[in-house]
């Protein structure tokens, strides 16, 4: 009988270590998740704002060749690109 509660507590204890560290790595889990999802939307953010920005000068450049604004001379520095 006194083995058998020896056993008991020693099972009881591992149940309970065994909570612990599954406690644990699902807390870490999460955490881990969470930064994820915020590196993510960091990426797709400047992926977005890349594009909005390609696309304004694009049709900015579009603009400025078509209607005379910016005239290319490759033996000219354009005074735009002057400092």
């Amino acid at each position: 009988m006194i083995v058998m509660n020896y056993l008991l507590k020693a099972i009881e204890a591992q149940l309970k270590e065994t909570q612990k560290l599954a406690d644990n790595y699902r807390e870490q889990v999460i955490a881990l998740e969470d930064k994820l999802a915020h590196i993510r939307e960091e990426g797709d953010i400047g992926k977005e704002l890349f594009k909005v920005s390609t696309v304004s000068y694009s049709f900015y450049l579009h603009f400025a060749l078509h209607s005379g604004m910016l005239k290319i001379n490759p033996f000219k520095i354009p005074s735009s690109l002057k400092n």
